[in-house]
């Protein structure tokens, strides 16, 4: 029988191994925060693309469109932002939510790829 992304997505717990597949390199250095529906929650990853949420204990479902108003690298240092995203899997017994990126506006975009030349500088060798 073969099984198709979306019957592999459906049962798999919090992604491992990085997919050679995707459009943005994932990063979980630095762990951000991000603020959705009001909550403060910390990132295992992201990228320019998306992100996935830890200690996720809210109603979104996969198919659900949210918006994230704040971005930063701790709950002292946030700033008001706002991303459209739809969540792409969410497991309430995991507590997590991974969303993909519909639309960034200038603040978010700047953050995000100040972090990613940062780490990608890191990377560098002098």
């Amino acid at each position: 029988m073969t099984t198709s992304v979306t019957d592999k997505e459906k049962t798999s717990g919090p992604p491992g191994p990085i997919d050679n597949r995707r459009e943005h390199t994932r990063m979980n250095d630095p762990a951000l925060v991000v603020k959705v529906d009001g909550k403060t929650y910390k990132t295992v990853n992201w990228s320019m693309g998306g992100l996935l949420i830890e200690g996720y204990k809210g109603v979104l479902t996969t198919g659900a469109l949210v918006t994230v108003s704040a971005l930063g690298e701790s709950v002292k240092n946030l700033t008001d932002v706002c991303i459209r995203a739809r969540v792409i899997r969410s497991d309430q017994e995991m507590e997590y939510i991974a969303v993909n990126f519909l639309g960034l506006d200038q603040s978010a975009f700047g953050l995000l790829r100040t972090f990613t030349d940062i780490k990608s500088n890191a990377r560098q060798p002098y």
